[in-house]
């Protein structure tokens, strides 16, 4: 399976953040309340405000400019420019939950003295977060459970020749979850304020996709990424053309090559493909799963958001 990581590098500065403790004086609509398909990580938290002075976040001594936004956007590969300025939100959002990173782990370093990692150290943000999922695991039972899941699903496999490999496969996608758990909280954390004329001109912009049309239809979604060069995407294809045949008249059906969009595989967290997401009818991620799956198993999934 091929792996891709996010877009946006996490070597950044050391910032002055305000912390959640200096609590918003009055109720205040979050971004996810405004525009409840927009965020996938730290800002969904986030207020939007009138900011002054080209300000398009702020918090605390922390003020994020677009031109903060075209530096990030320039670490990245050409081809990908085109598709990042179409999602400013998005290059903003993983800049913003960087920064946030580097801040904590740093402050992890400053508490705990004796554990040996230096503030400076490049990869100190992928050993905070080892460090925050270090407790996650995955039980024998659980392992068998969808050991025999899988073996009804696909009799012509033999699991129990790569049942370590699955374990791993299961435990990743435990931690990868539990990361994204920790990250998507960040606005809780945090006082964050973004600019909503800015906003509302990038939700507009962000939309424009075809998850996300779907999401808005008011059917349940399934969402299919895969690669042109995978072995088991090609595996899944027919059977996801299958399920289009037979379900597009109920639920939205969507294929997403990941070369084509990188910047929709990063936005949505795909680590790995062939992946597949469902989205209720409210377009809500509901349940997501990685490798391969049958048309029977996608069915009855679509058919659950149906009934909900």
């Amino acid at each position: 399976m091929n792996i891709y990581p996010r877009l946006i590098g996490l070597t950044v500065a050391m910032c002055a953040i305000a912390a959640a403790s200096c609590a918003i004086s009055a109720p205040a609509k979050t971004i996810d309340e405004m525009y409840p398909t927009l965020a996938t990580d730290g800002l969904r938290f986030a207020v939007p405000a009138d900011l002054s002075d080209g300000v398009i976040l702020e918090s605390g001594e922390l003020k994020i400019k677009p031109n903060d936004l075209n530096e990030q956007i320039r670490l990245a590969p050409e081809e990908f420019w085109p598709q990042m300025k179409r999602n400013l939100f998005f290059v903003l959002e993983t800049y913003v939950g960087a920064l946030l990173l580097q801040y904590e782990a740093e402050e992890w370093v400053a508490q705990n003295p004796n554990i040996n990692v230096k503030p400076d150290d490049e990869e100190l943000i992928l050993k905070f977060l080892a460090y925050l999922t270090n407790d996650v695991t995955v039980s024998d039972d659980d392992v068998n459970a969808s050991l025999e899941a899988e073996k009804k699903a696909h009799p012509d496999v033999d699991f129990e020749k790569v049942k370590d490999q699955f374990k791993k496969l299961m435990l990743d996608q435990k931690v990868a979850d539990a990361r994204r758990d920790y990250i998507s909280g960040l606005g809780k954390r945090y006082v964050i304020k973004v600019d909503q004329k800015w906003l509302a001109k990038q939700h507009s912009a962000a939309m424009d996709n075809p998850i996300d049309r779907a999401r808005k239809s008011g059917k349940p979604t399934v969402v299919s990424f895969d690669s042109e060069t995978s072995e088991p995407s090609k595996k899944m294809k027919p059977v996801f053309e299958a399920v289009a045949k037979d379900y597009s008249n109920k639920a939205n059906i969507v294929l997403i090559k990941i070369e084509k969009e990188p910047v929709l595989g990063s936005r949505f967290a795909i680590d790995a493909v062939p992946a597949q997401l469902f989205f209720d009818k409210d377009g809500k991620e509901a349940f997501r799963h990685m490798g391969l799956f049958t048309k029977e198993q996608i069915a009855e999934k679509l058919l659950e958001l149906s009934n909900k």
